[in-house]
């Protein structure tokens, strides 16, 4: 599966994992582009670290980290200074896409 283009799914699909992590909540976005890499980053209040699993057909929620490891070429989650965490995503982009 070719990763760079799907960037625009994977952008739109971690703030909705952080959200439903911390209800009433604000969060933070951050996208920096580097070069031909994009780094994606969703900050919480939480400390609570989400997991990957397996959603079942009916189940509304539970496939956005399968998402985002589908699409993304790296991710993870790493603890914010004062309280709650980061979940970050890397995506590698075509050299069109960065000029």
């Amino acid at each position: 599966m070719e990763k760079g283009p799907h960037s625009g799914n994977l952008a739109s699909g971690l703030p909705v994992l952080t959200a439903r992590t911390t209800p009433g909540r604000e969060i933070r976005v951050r996208f920096e582009l580097s070069g031909s890499e994009l780094c994606l980053e969703v900050s919480d209040a939480s400390d609570e670290k989400p997991q990957p699993r397996q959603a079942g057909p009916d189940d509304e929620s539970g496939r956005g980290l399968a998402l985002v490891g589908a699409l993304a070429d790296s991710w993870g989650v790493a603890p914010r200074i004062g309280v709650g965490k980061t979940v970050w995503a890397r995506l590698a982009l075509p050299e069109a896409a960065t000029r």
